[in-house]
């Protein structure tokens, strides 16, 4: 039994140890907490009153800051589908814009060529009749 007190002890070291050698804040302090736990453990199985205490402080701490990281990482998502969200909305009106201002040029293009048309039609169509009235 005394072995297997001593290897927790040893398992939550090693695991707080392991916890500083993370890159991200959040699995640090999953690490951490985990062997706070294992910590915690061996000091009640040995009757360590110091090493009960400092390990439940350290894993209240960092739960609590894991919960904070956790909330803010959640409001920075929903910020940020809400930010998409818009954006998509003013791509969407500027797409419509750009759209019906295309339209109105293509319109106006194609009012354009048909009154030029309709103009060399009535001018081919005045040359007909002064040939016409000539050759009468």
């Amino acid at each position: 039994m005394e072995v297997f007190v001593e290897v927790i002890g040893y398992i939550g070291m090693a695991i707080i140890l392991c916890s500083s050698l993370m890159t991200t804040v959040k699995w640090i302090r999953i690490v951490n907490i985990c062997g706070s736990i294992l910590c915690a453990t061996y000091g009640i199985l040995t009757v360590t009153i110091p090493t009960v205490a400092l390990n439940v402080g350290l894993m209240l701490i960092n739960l609590s800051f894991l919960i904070v990281l956790i909330r803010k990482e959640k409001r920075n998502k929903n910020n940020n589908i809400e930010k998409v969200e818009v954006n998509a909305g003013a791509i969407q009106e500027e797409y419509i814009e750009s759209n019906a201002s295309t339209d109105k040029t293509e319109n106006k293009s194609e009012v354009t060529n048909i009154e030029s048309e309709t103009s060399l039609q009535q001018n081919a169509t005045k040359k007909a009749k002064n040939k016409t009235e000539k050759n009468q």
